[in-house]
């Protein structure tokens, strides 16, 4: 117990009817011509796996850490220069992990061990390191632009780089059933939550659907075999998720060819929220209403007995791929502390820094106690807003998914539209809670919650608009958002993460991300059009006058970054773009996939055009709005 906060030991396991994926009931194939594209559409059956524990999956180097943190800027036998941890995270053991472990402590042991020297020798006998995986490596020339190549065709020909065959595995990365979209580069060659989500708007938006689907299904197929979609397409991301944005996969789908899209990913959906976010809730409902909090995994039952959530990863101790930054780290956050009190701060600032991970921000002064200094980082504590927009998001999928069930021959009608009643009620409920605990009346601002210090953290930051993004503010509320957004985070090219201006993280400040500028003119546009739909009377003209500003602001960001270096890289600065962002633990990604493929989004995005935020898969929880 921390305060009045408590949390349950429970040590998570598969349910029974986890151990194996069944899919419930088999729509067969749906083909459908779409209008921008002429090839069909075809939904596939789940492809057959077994469910995994993904603490089994997982490294643990234990004793062998000290490598990982030694072996870092050792130079090997081949001249290749051990920059970077993800090198290291991505290093093939040449033979069972497990034996490798024991024959580092063994050798350790040894009067002529040498620490460093000795641990990039072990390297190189012992694994093969994936070129790939050096995030620090310099500019790569495949991924430039070519001479007067613009930007359009720059971002049509680069997308191809990042799409790997369904079989071309290195010995760390997680199989999956069809070609995957891998986020970067250099160093970044997995498929990640967010960064799939984020690519695969821009694939839609150019009518690709035979790579948004393989989004999805790879998303499914995860979620099946895990139990939830991985941080990243590799086995030591396995222990946490990212934001989840499975639900926006599936909408995105269910807005091109009807509710049948949501039938069939209502197993993967279910699953994942219920099985993953929403674990231990029946336990924390039986819990007395003590007016403490209680937590258990990512789910956190709040003083009156409502529920929201945080970030979550299973696993404890450094992260493998950032090895040596999380010790160094953590030797500063526990300085001056002994005894146990030094042991429980040392293993909470580990899992506060996967947390952040799992966050897609790592890192921002979002997390931090204090508010500036990554040492005082707390993300255990924190209830963000962005992510529990999702959850809502989610549950109202949920409700809409089993609703379509209940007109679908197979399907139990009465007990669907039961599930769709509870699913539409938990939405109401977190919405209701998000408005409680998130949004500050005085401020007009959400803002994320500490919930062991009990009050609002005072960074402002970009996560403000998701609940605008969802849907699930109300007009009012976004007018007070617009405000703040445009006084504290609004740039001349586009918004950054944070109001935080003194920060060497890199969503902090200044620095501009694609999901961010994507959400914002997403969720004020959404919310106008809402309005408009729901004959309140309100001019909504500012709002969507602001979102066509931020969409063009980001826009002519990443076009001026493009003139100026020939490529697109992760994040801009909203400032000014002539000066390539900086900040965070490694060097910045010169070529992230989501950056480009949200311009592509971007560049068909209709402000004004009440199709492109209102259609089938945008529904309000009062009913279908007739557009």
């Amino acid at each position: 117990m921390t305060g009045n906060t408590v949390e349950l030991g429970i040590k998570p396991t598969l349910a029974p009817e986890q151990q194996t994926a069944v899919h419930p009931h088999d729509l067969g194939t749906i083909a459908l011509a779409t209008e921008d594209d002429p090839s069909l559409i075809t939904l596939r059956p789940p492809s057959a796996v077994k469910s995994v524990d993904p603490i089994k999956v997982v490294p643990k180097p234990g004793f062998m850490g000290r490598m990982y943190y030694h072996a870092r800027g050792q130079t090997l036998e081949n001249g290749i220069v051990l920059n970077d941890g993800m090198m290291l995270a991505c290093a093939a053991p040449k033979i069972a992990y497990e034996a490798i472990k024991r024959e580092y402590k063994r050798r350790f042991k040894e009067p002529s061990w040498m620490p460093g020297t000795s641990d990039g020798q072990f390297v190189h006998e012992f694994f093969n390191l994936d070129p790939t995986s050096d995030r620090s490596a310099g500019e790569v020339r495949e991924y430039m632009a070519l001479p007067k190549e613009d930007i359009n065709d720059y971002t049509l020909r680069i997308r191809e780089k990042f799409i790997l065959p369904v079989d071309e595995l290195s010995e760390v990365d997680i199989e999956m059933p069809y070609d995957r979209s891998v986020a970067g580069a250099v160093g970044f060659r997995h498929s990640f939550l967010w960064d799939g989500y984020h690519m695969m708007k821009g694939y839609i938006a150019d009518g690709r659907w035979d790579l948004a689907l393989n989004i999805l299904d790879n998303t499914a197929h995860q979620i099946d075999e895990f139990g939830y979609p991985l941080n990243g397409s590799a086995k030591f991301y396995v222990t946490r998720a990212q934001p989840d944005y499975f639900a926006h996969e599936v909408r995105a789908l269910a807005d091109r060819i009807g509710p049948r899209a949501l039938v069939h990913y209502l197993p993967a959906l279910e699953k994942v929220h219920t099985g993953y976010w929403m674990d231990g809730k029946d336990k924390l409902e039986d819990l007395p209403g003590d007016g403490k909090v209680h937590t258990h995994r990512s789910l956190i039952r709040m003083p009156d007995g409502s529920f929201l959530n945080r970030y979550w990863d299973d696993a404890n101790g450094p992260r493998l791929e950032s090895y040596k930054e999380d010790v160094d780290l953590a030797e500063v956050a526990v300085a001056g502390l002994t005894g146990v009190a030094r042991k429980k701060a040392m293993k909470k600032v580990y899992k506060s820094l996967r947390l952040a991970a799992a966050s897609g921000w790592d890192f921002s002064s979002r997390w931090f106690k204090d508010g500036k200094n990554l040492h005082t980082i707390n993300t255990t504590d924190i209830l963000p807003v962005d992510l529990n927009s999702l959850m809502a998001y989610n549950e109202e999928t949920l409700g809409m998914a089993y609703e379509a069930a209940a007109e679908t021959e197979g399907y139990n009608r009465e007990y669907c539209l039961e599930k769709a009643a509870m699913y539409r009620d938990m939405a109401r409920k977190r919405i209701d809670t998000i408005n409680k605990y998130l949004w500050d009346p005085e401020t007009k601002t959400y803002r994320d919650y500490d919930f062991v210090e009990g009050r609002q953290t005072e960074v402002l930051s970009a996560a403000m608009v998701y609940p605008l993004y969802v849907g699930i503010a109300s007009t009012e509320q976004a007018f007070g958002v617009k405000d703040a957004v445009e006084c504290h985070l609004l740039g001349p090219y586009g918004i950054g993460a944070t109001n935080t201006k003194d920060s060497k993280e890199q969503w902090d400040g200044f620095n501009a991300w694609a999901p961010c500028n994507w959400a914002a003119p997403r969720g004020f546009a959404r919310i106008a059009h809402l309005s408009i739909a729901n004959n309140e009377g309100i001019d909504v003209e500012p709002l969507l006058a602001f979102a066509e500003l931020i969409k063009n602001a980001y826009m002519r960001g990443t076009e001026m970054v493009f003139r100026t270096y020939g490529f697109i890289p992760e994040k801009l600065r909203n400032d000014n773009a002539t000066i390539l962002a900086g900040g965070g633990e490694y060097n910045m990604v010169k070529v992230l996939a989501m950056s480009a493929e949200t311009y592509r989004a971007l560049l068909k995005l209709k402000i004004r055009d009440t199709a492109d935020h209102l259609p089938f898969g945008n529904r309000r929880l009062g009913g279908y709005i007739d557009v």
